[in-house]
């Protein structure tokens, strides 16, 4: 189910240039042909399609203005996995589609892990849409502009608890932490191996993911002479030093 919202237009700060158009922004690519039967093919049960996304100038000392944009703006509700976030979300169509694939993932992941009866019931979040820069590249600007990116902080999950990702990414010494340690692996494994986003970053990556998963569905440019470009490229590498699943286990106390 999702219901149309028949206006939603935010304008913030002074207006756009002349020429400002989608064919010279960022977001350019991010739009798919057929939102809505892509949300229905992920399975997607409740979500609030927006018709006008929001336009905001980002400004920087030292640097050009840049423009934040949520294309095919959805507002993200109840997915496949009925999982419950701890903020708004407000996503691109293309990332709304692999949000929902994620939860498929994820709680197929929780019950290899868990036991049969497992489930993940929330997810908290640090941040969804925001319009900003990179924090270590001014010059460029985040994916979470576009309302193409997601940072999950911890799960909590039936019948077991909180998995926290600064907390469990690492080796642990005890039963329960390595279980939560063992989904977080085999999850970002999972992940990888279906292709659902572009990019994920965990707190291997460095300081700044020290304590969160980044996805998101940056839309990569093909490198020339290259069937697959960049994405593919990027993908591939992630894939290097995957490994199987862990079998079920029982349910830790």
């Amino acid at each position: 189910m999702f219901y149309t919202l028949s206006a939603f237009i935010i304008l913030a700060g002074a207006s756009p240039p002349a020429d400002f158009s989608t064919t010279n922004t960022p977001w350019a690519a991010i739009p798919l042909a057929n939102c809505e039967a892509t949300l229905a093919q992920a399975q997607l049960e409740d979500y609030v399609r927006l018709n006008r996304g929001q336009i905001k100038r980002l400004r920087l000392s030292g640097h050009k203005d840049m423009y934040c944009h949520v294309p095919q703006a959805v507002r993200y509700r109840t997915g496949p996995g009925s999982i419950r976030y701890s903020s708004y979300l407000l996503l691109s169509c293309r990332m709304a589609a692999a949000v929902a694939q994620f939860e498929i993932l994820a709680q197929q992941t929780a019950k290899d892990v868990f036991g049969n009866n497992a489930r993940i019931t929330d997810i908290r979040m640090l941040g969804a849409y925001r319009c900003r820069r990179l924090r270590d590249a001014k010059h460029r600007q985040s994916e979470h502009s576009f309302g193409n990116a997601l940072d999950v902080h911890s799960f909590h999950v039936s019948d077991f608890g909180l998995v926290d990702v600064k907390t469990h990414w690492g080796p642990q010494s005890t039963r329960k932490g390595q279980a939560a340690h063992t989904f977080l692996h085999a999850l970002i494994h999972r992940l990888r191996r279906a292709h659902v986003f572009t990019t994920l970053l965990t707190p291997d990556f460095n300081e700044a993911h020290r304590n969160h998963f980044h996805f998101d569905c940056r839309i990569y440019k093909q490198s020339s002479g290259s069937a697959g470009g960049i994405g593919t490229l990027l993908n591939m590498t992630l894939d290097m030093g995957r490994i199987p699943l862990p079998p079920p286990m029982e349910r830790v106390p």
